[in-house]
């Protein structure tokens, strides 16, 4: 646990484990997992997990990988918006493609993990399923690789 003024806490915690195991006390008005929920053996045990940290009201905001990601898209639309704002895109691709060749070759291995949960969208709302997560907001984000799922815990 690492704390941030006070106002924000990085918990770093095994998300497979039971809640009571994360060295965390009382509860929190807001929660984000950032593309971590994939990564648990049991998505839908992860999130009632977690509720059990929330406290009544609380927002959860998660961010997860579509399946088969595009970094091509990404790619396109990061230097779209370095041109839209005035930049040089040639230079900007120059400048990053080396950084991008990586990311794709770890996504590579990141796909063939067979333990690891991509999901569709129907398949992320079941995970919400039966947890006392109510979705307020399910959208995707930069250049439509990743979904990004607003909950709420009911009061």
């Amino acid at each position: 646990m690492v704390p941030y003024e006070g106002a924000v806490e990085f918990v770093r915690a095994n998300l497979d484990e039971p809640a009571a195991t994360w060295q965390l006390e009382g509860t929190f008005g807001h929660l984000v997992m950032v593309n971590s929920l994939y990564t648990v053996n049991d998505p839908r045990a992860c999130l009632s997990q977690i509720i059990t940290l929330a406290a009544p009201g609380a927002k959860l905001v998660i961010s997860a990988p579509k399946a088969a990601p595009d970094m091509t898209a990404v790619l396109t639309e990061h230097l779209r918006l370095v041109a839209e704002s005035g930049g040089d895109a040639e230079a900007e691709r120059q400048r990053v493609q080396n950084d991008f060749a990586g990311i794709m070759a770890i996504n590579r291995q990141i796909l063939s993990h067979q333990t690891f949960h991509f999901a569709d969208q129907s398949t992320l709302l079941s995970w919400f399923d039966n947890t006392g997560w109510s979705i307020l907001s399910l959208s995707t984000t930069y250049a439509g690789q990743n979904w990004l799922a607003l909950a709420h815990r009911s009061p």
